[in-house]
Order: C-alpha cells, then structure tokens, then sequence
C-alpha cells in the first residue's frame, strides 16, 4: 500500500487534477495534500509534513505544477532501499555527484521513499531548527541526508503553465544560491556522523 503526499500553495485548480489522476490510477490508499497559507507557509517541507500523518510504510510524492505519467512506473521501481525519483534528460548530468555514497535527487518528477525515512531531518533539525534552508530546500536536504544512492528513471510528466511561472521556486533568481547553501550544510551534517536509517 502506498500513500501519496502532496504540498501545495496557490494553485488549488491544478492540485485539484493531480489529486484526481492520483486516485484515478487505483495505486494509492490514500492521498495527503498538505496547503500551505499565508500565515503558515511551510513550503516545501510541507510534502514531508504530509509524508509523515501517512499510515502506510510507502510514500510516493510530486509536485502540484504536473501530472505524472509513469506512476506504475516508479512504484514498481523501489527495492526499499534506495528512493526512486523521476529525472529530465537535461538535469540529469547535476544530479549525478556524490557525496561519499550519498547523492541528491529531484523528487517534484515523481519519487518513492519510505515513511520512517523522514528521520534524517531530526539531524537537521538538531542543528538549524526548522528554519528557511528547510522549509524551502527540504528535498535536498532529505535526499542528501539519506546517505544513499538513489535509483532514477526517466521522467514521464505533463506540466501545467505554472511549472514555469515567475512564481516557481525553480524559476526565481535566488534558486541556485539556495540549492548549493542546502546541500553544503546537509554535506556537513552527514559528514559528522553517519544519518541513514536502515
């Protein structure tokens, strides 16, 4: 049984049909969305915030800007132990480093994890608290964090207009900046002692 966990901000249409087309495939038990307000925006780290009120042991998750294609796919595709993510051709290459054994993954594409693997932010969390870096660059810090090789397949997605937008986290100017600050602190984290669950 897997559940699928969704974050979401201003964009209810087209949360709406990725919940629709999740449930239309009949390969989820349940679909968490968590919506994040003005008042309480927790970004991206609202995905695992879904993740975690989940009763199934198997998560799948994406972002709210696309409708995913492959779902069988990347369900089928996890051993329970390396997350499987969805990759573009042209981003693959950056995502290809890694960090000891560790790697960073994209998971807004499509990706499967298990639930009691959000215990690596307690790490995180120990040093920074939930601050900004976290909030905005969770999936980083996650998938650094797991300490792990990740499994990739090619991304099957439909994107919606907003994907592209100037409100898209990928497409603000500052996104780079917050991608590198992410990983070097979750390198450092990992680094000082080792964080994957087994």
């Amino acid at each position: 049984m897997v559940t699928a966990a969704l974050v979401t901000f201003n964009r209810e249409r087209e949360i709406r049909k990725v919940e629709a087309h999740l449930r239309a495939s009949g390969l989820f038990a349940d679909v968490i969305v968590w919506r994040n307000k003005p008042s309480d925006n927790r970004m991206v780290y609202g995905r695992y915030l879904a993740a975690a009120q989940a009763r199934t042991e198997l998560i799948y998750t994406q972002d709210d800007d696309c409708l995913v294609d492959n779902l069988e796919e990347l369900v089928d595709a996890f051993d329970g132990k390396h997350l499987v993510s969805a990759l573009k051709p042209n981003v693959a290459d950056v995502y290809k480093k890694k960090f000891g054994r560790a790697q960073v993954t994209l998971v807004g594409w499509g990706a499967v994890f298990r639930r009691d693997w959000l215990s690596v932010f307690d790490r995180y969390i120990e040093h920074y608290g939930v601050d900004d870096l976290l909030l905005r660059e969770a999936d980083r810090i996650f998938t650094l964090l797991l300490n792990r090789p990740h499994h990739s397949l090619p991304a099957k997605i439909r994107e919606f207009p907003s994907a592209v937008s100037e409100r898209a986290l990928s497409q603000q100017r500052n996104h780079w900046s917050y991608f590198y600050a992410a990983v070097e602190r979750a390198a450092a984290i990992k680094a000082s002692a080792r964080s994957v669950p087994s």
